[in-house]
């Protein structure tokens, strides 16, 4: 599960966001002024509620933060495309991250642990399905700083 700084970056969109529905063993992170850098540690939903604008994490620390930001896993960012023909979805994903591959100038073959892809400049699988959910969704692309409108 990707916790770096890029991908709750990446995942602090109203696009992604509006798409939560939390349940137990969701991560997230806080988010306020009171953290260095905007956001405190990731953590896992465990005895979650959310109640409008608040998001309380029940029987562990008793604490209720006003804003977290959702980090979905792989899994939750497939779950967002419409139930269907997966292995057009499969096809379209895998043209889009040859494209990301080839427009970026990487096409190295690099190995990740347990399977061979070619280096798109994303760092994990989560980055790069989350990419391609805001890319086919959205028709937004990640400048590796936020989302912006397609060319």
């Amino acid at each position: 599960m990707d916790k770096t700084e890029i991908y709750i970056k990446m995942s602090d969109h109203e696009l992604i966001q509006s798409r939560w529905i939390p349940e137990e063993g969701d991560f997230y992170v806080p988010w306020g002024k009171e953290y260095l850098k905007g956001y405190g540690p990731v953590g896992v939903a465990c005895g979650i509620r959310a109640v409008k604008e608040e998001f309380r994490i029940e029987y562990l620390t008793g604490k209720i933060y006003k804003r977290v930001i959702w980090l979905p896993t792989q899994n939750q960012i497939q779950k967002m495309f419409a139930p269907g023909d997966f292995i057009h979805l499969n096809h379209r994903f895998q043209f889009f991250w040859e494209r990301e591959a080839n427009d970026a100038g990487r096409m190295s073959a690099r190995i990740l642990p347990d399977c061979y892809l070619w280096h798109s400049g994303f760092n994990s699988a989560e980055q790069l399905w989350l990419a391609f959910y805001m890319h086919e969704k959205h028709e937004k692309v990640w400048d590796y700083e936020e989302w912006g409108d397609q060319k």
